[in-house]
Parts: C-alpha cells; structure tokens; sequence
C-alpha cells in the first residue's frame, strides 16, 4: 500500500526575498556637529575663538558670557547671542541672521544678511547688513559701520552670499520708539570700534585681525547730512567688473577731502539706466540680454570742486588701472546734484513698488 505521510523536497524550500537597501535620507547623510564645537556659553573673562576654516557655514550659538573676547574668523550659517554681558565679539560674514537678545554693555562687530536685536541696553554694533537693522525694546544703542580687515574676510563673503557694496547700517528699523527719546544713535566713522585686538602672539594672531585698514568699504550712511559745503559725485561700474579692483579703488581715494557716502549694487530696468545714465555709449556698455542692468554704485562727497579731476586721476593710478572698468562719473559738482538726485528718485520708486 501507498504512504500517505507527506515528504518535504529541496526544491519546496522557502526563500527569504533579498530586502530592497535601506532609504538615507539626506538629514541622515549629514554629519551633526558636536554641540561643544558650535557654542561659546557660561564663559566669564575669557579670551576664546574660531579660525578661518573651523566652521564652513554651520550656525553659532553664544550665550550667558561676561566680559569676554570672543572672536568667529570664519563664515556662518545663522549665529544668537543671549544673556551676554560686557562681551566683545568679531563675527565673520552670516550667510542668514544675527539674533542678540538679552545682552548689556556689549561691542559687536558683523557682517551678516540680517541683523536683529531686542531686550539690550547700552550696546556699541559695527555692522555691515545687507537688510534694515532691527531693534526692539533696546535704549543706548549705538550703531556703526563695520570696520577691520582680516585674512580671508572677502572669500568668506562670497560663501557667505553677501555683497560688499550692500551695506544698511545707519537705516535703523525701531519697533518700539519712545516720543522725545533716542533708542539709538549713530557713530561716525573716523570713531574706532571700542573692541581690542588679538594679542599678536596669541593664538588667534594668524587670522591678523587689524582696525589699520577696511576691506568692506566704509562709509557715512545716512550721517551725510553733516556734510555741508561737500559735492556729491556719483561713480558706476557694471556689476561684473572685478570687486577687488573697485575695493581697491575705494581705499586708495578715500581721505578726509574724499568722502565714501554709501556703496549700492542695484538692478536697474532700461528706463531707469535712461533716466541715470544718459550717454549713449554708457548703456551700451551696460546692455546685456537681461531685462535688468546690474550696476555697483559709489556716491561721493568731495570737499572742492577741483576734487573731481582728482578722483578721475586716481582712477588712473598706475598701481590701480581701473579707469577701463569706470562705467560713468560725474564730470563736475552740477552734474553730480543731478546725479544724486535722480538715483534717488529711483530708489524711492524701487521701494514704493
């Protein structure tokens, strides 16, 4: 008789499907750095910092230090500074936001996208800003423009997305006025920031940090209206001539007879680089197949009349031969008040619309 007891054969074996690769998902590509290498907190009378390099864009957090000198000699994402007191601090460029809440007695000198502020007392801020700095709830805040050179600061803001031809300092946004009381004054820009030097032999020396010489341009702001008896000159380059050429430029003219206003990098439509620019071969030269013309500006304030063929002359300068990349100047102090004043109108519109 037949067995009715079944019999398992190798070819009636489970297999176990091979698993698809398990999904990575781009927040689990990225390297989390350690907490202790992105903050400076519960320091007190210290000397602390970070060098070129060290950082490569990742946000800071600065928090509950007294009297200490802190420096960030690299670029950052975003950086916040909370509960500081008596602190001087030297932020490299900020591709984002500076937040500073809750802080007294402090000097800060950054450059960075956004600046904004709320909770402080009695703070000194040398800023270069690309939007309107901001305050809230502060009294005796004193505002510059940003001053010091450092090794590598012009890289840093190109990684950072800043330009340096944008700079807002002196236009304060103050969320919270108070009738007949200033919030906030200006600093002029012959005052040095009160904020000291690296030791020279000490270990942030090699960054060679210096208040000697200013590789963002500095300029008056809206201070200029102490400027009585000065001529307004206007200068253009299109937005592709070399920046350190014009940096260049800009610290080589600048002197107490030559005055630096404000630096502006603006997209002009056709109609406004007619109404600016009124020569023929001055907007060809600026023509391109963009419905906008980018352009940088430098606006002057010369102490004489003769100053004019001065500043042509140094845009000639053997060691600095920018005159070929010198878009447009005004030829004298009547042409420079036209001047002024139609690139006011057009950012008055600029803002309107």
């Amino acid at each position: 008789m037949g067995c009715f007891q079944s019999r398992t054969d190798e070819t009636d074996q489970i297999v176990t499907p091979p698993q698809p690769p398990k999904q990575v998902y781009s927040w689990d590509r990225t390297e989390r750095p350690d907490p202790k290498d992105i903050t400076f907190e519960d320091l007190e009378e210290a000397v602390v910092g970070k060098l070129p390099g060290s950082l490569k864009g990742k946000a800071f957090v600065i928090r509950n230090c007294k009297s200490t000198r802190i420096y960030l000699f690299d670029f950052t994402a975003a950086v916040s500074v909370d509960d500081c007191e008596n602190c001087e601090l030297v932020i490299g460029p900020v591709k984002g936001s500076v937040f500073v809440r809750d802080c007294v007695g402090c000097r800060v000198l950054v450059a960075t996208h956004q600046f904004r502020m709320r909770d402080c007392r009695k703070m000194e801020l040398h800023l270069h800003v690309s939007s309107q700095p901001v305050i809230e709830n502060c009294v005796g805040i004193k505002f510059g423009c940003f001053q010091g050179n450092y090794k590598g600061i012009a890289q840093q803001m190109k990684e950072a997305g800043l330009s340096c031809f944008i700079n807002n300092w002196s236009v304060i946004h103050d969320f919270t006025p108070v009738p007949e009381t200033e919030n906030w004054t200006l600093i002029p820009p012959d005052i040095k920031p009160s904020i000291e030097l690296p030791e020279k032999e000490g270990k942030f020396s090699e960054a060679t940090f210096t208040f000697e010489s200013n590789r963002l341009p500095l300029t008056m702001g809206s201070i200029k209206q102490r400027l009585e008896g000065f001529f307004p000159c206007l200068i253009a380059f299109a937005a592709n001539v070399d920046t350190d050429k014009i940096l260049d430029f800009i610290q080589t003219s600048q002197s107490n007879k030559v005055v630096l206003i404000q630096t502006m990098e603006l997209k002009l439509t056709e109609d406004q680089s007619s109404q600016l620019f009124s020569s023929k071969k001055v907007l060809k030269e600026l023509k391109s197949s963009a419905q906008q013309v980018g352009v940088i500006l430098l606006e002057y304030n010369l102490s004489s009349a003769d100053l004019f063929q001065s500043l042509q002359l140094a845009a000639r300068n053997d060691s600095n031969p920018i005159d070929s990349a010198v878009t447009f100047m005004s030829r004298d102090h009547e042409q420079g008040e036209r001047d002024i004043e139609t690139l006011d109108n057009i950012i008055s519109h600029k803002m309107v619309s």
